[in-house]
Parts: structure tokens; sequence; C-alpha cells
């Protein structure tokens, strides 16, 4: 396998556990478009609470050698997600300015981190409101 293709696979293997959260986000989305605001804000807390909680807690050591060449997440990768998934907790709780300021963090800790870049996006800046 080449270095790339490793690479484009840790990628896809990181990503897991941010769209597992997006899913939290949206279906917090979801709950509030049915009327069920009190369950919706505690799905978005919740992923306000794991996101920090990534923010604090160290990646964990791979058992083996094989498993840390297959298996690593990049430490900025880590970092740009968990500000990524507090922006998306953020966001739903109407906190546009620290939405803002998570996903601006998530973009310096990776600039590829797409996701990041597309919320500050499409959100038009997010206006600090």
């Amino acid at each position: 396998m080449t270095p790339e293709a490793r690479g484009r696979r840790r990628a896809g293997q990181n990503d897991v556990a941010t769209r597992l959260n997006d899913q939290a986000y949206y279906q917090a989305l979801a709950l509030r478009k049915l009327g069920k605001d009190t369950e919706a804000k505690q799905k978005f807390e919740a992923l306000l609470a794991f996101g920090q909680q990534s923010l604090k807690t160290p990646a964990a050591a791979p058992a083996n050698a094989a498993a840390r060449r297959e298996e690593r997440v990049s430490p900025r990768l880590r970092t740009a997600s968990a500000y990524y998934l507090t922006g998306l907790a953020r966001l739903g709780l109407d906190r546009k300015a620290e939405a803002k300021a998570a996903f601006t963090k998530a973009v310096e800790s990776s600039p590829d981190h797409l996701a990041a870049r597309m919320a500050l996006a499409a959100k038009g800046g997010l206006g600090g409101e």
C-alpha cells in the first residue's frame, strides 16, 4: 500500500467518530423540528461535552507497531475534529459566535478539515451573533 493510500485510509477511519457525532447533530436538529426542544437541547449539550472531552483526552496509544502504522490518528486532525464537533453543538445551541470560533480553531488546527471549512462558508461566516 502506498503512503498516499495509507493516508487516505487513515483519514477515513479518523472521520468515523466525527461522522457518528455529525449524526447526533442532525438528530438533534430533527428533534427540534419535531417540537422536542428539550430532547434536542440535551443532544446538543451531550455533543458539546463529547467534543470538549475529546480536546482534553490524549489519544490512546496503539497496542503494537502494526496498529501504530495503520490506525494512528494525527493529533492535528483529532484536535480539528473535536473543535468541529463543539462548533456544531454550539451552533445547535444558538451560540453562533462560539460556533464560529470553534470552526475557525478547527481550520487553524487542520486547514484541510473540509467539514469545518464548509461550516464556516455555509453559515456566511456565522456573523458572530
